[in-house]
């Protein structure tokens, strides 16, 4: 018993050592070194932090170099910039307007397909529709019918945007949810509607679409676009899209294709736009030489006579 007691009395006074030999641990000291805090991140993307990347997906800071817009290219150090399609999906403009790629991956994925043009995306390096997809999962479809992605001319570029295109668009809208409007109607802009009478070949000759689009043509049940249509529409007069042309979708849509559509265009007399060029799988009128800019209306009022770079631009002489 005598031996029992002084064992018990050994162990007693081994543990009380052990428990006191760190007394800084167990006064709550330091640490030991490996839960330490590490050391600090890197600093973080002044563009990250910038409404524009939450609202449009610019959370890249552009490196000091040159950022090119369209086909203006000018030095830059400090635009946010789309680079990635991370940061466009994450983007409000994705939710809403189905803008989820980044134009960086446009240009490396989609350079000279018929899928997109980049030099839309390239202008202000931002996020852009590609597909269907993209305007199908945004609000711009589920809201206003605009679930279809399709070009259209912007100025010198060809973007690609959300649109209403067919009567299943306004099947998945709010529009035919509630209000019963889920009929496609050809216009311009087109448009959701009731279901409407059977159309005839008078009342698309009749119909704004004709007038403006070239849509004045009867076929299978509904209004379509022909060459007589195009060449008497003010698509044509305005920018000389005076040729019916089958599109990617097999739509046929009012285009230019010849010098002489763009000759007899508002586009010619104002800005030069006098002869037909094509890029990246389309075509439409633009500048071809120093004489198409100085007979142009905007060299007379705004100065805009020297050819460069196949656009008329100020002269020269004014220091710009």
């Amino acid at each position: 018993m005598k031996k029992l007691t002084e064992l018990c009395l050994s162990l007693a006074f081994v543990s009380l050592v052990a428990c006191s030999s760190d007394p800084e641990a167990a006064q709550g000291g330091e640490p030991p070194a490996a839960v330490q805090a590490a050391a600090p991140s890197e600093p973080t993307d002044p563009c990250a932090q910038d409404p524009a990347c939450t609202q449009d997906g610019r959370c890249e800071t552009q490196p000091e170099g040159t950022l090119c817009r369209g086909r203006v290219c000018e030095p830059t150090d400090t635009d946010c910039i789309a680079r990635s399609d991370r940061d466009c999906r994450a983007s409000s403009r994705c939710e809403h307007s189905g803008e989820c790629t980044s134009w960086n991956s446009l240009s490396t994925r989609h350079l000279g397909t018929e899928s997109t043009d980049p030099l839309a995306c390239l202008q202000g390096a931002a996020c852009c529709v590609v597909s269907d997809d993209d305007c199908k999962n945004s609000d711009n479809c589920t809201a206003f019918a605009r679930c279809s992605a399709r070009d259209s001319i912007d100025g010198e570029l060809v973007r690609r945007s959300c649109v209403i295109a067919s009567d299943a668009d306004c099947a998945l809208s709010d529009w035919c949810k509630n209000l019963g409007d889920c009929s496609f109607i050809p216009g311009d802009p087109p448009r959701c509607g009731k279901v409407q009478p059977q159309w005839t070949a008078e009342a698309c000759t009749n119909s704004p679409g004709c007038k403006i689009s070239g849509i004045c043509g009867f076929e299978d049940g509904k209004c379509v676009v022909n060459d007589e249509g195009c060449r008497a529409s003010s698509a044509c007069g305005d920018s000389g899209a005076c040729t019916a042309v089958e599109s990617a979708s097999q739509d046929l849509s009012c285009q230019a294709v010849t010098d002489k559509d763009c000759a007899g265009s508002l586009r010619c007399e104002e800005s030069g736009a006098c002869h037909i060029k094509t890029e990246f799988g389309r075509s439409n009128c633009a500048p071809k030489s120093q004489a198409d800019c100085e007979g142009s209306s905007r060299c007379q009022t705004e100065q805009m006579c020297t050819f460069r770079g196949g656009l008329c631009i100020l002269n020269s002489a004014t220091g710009f």
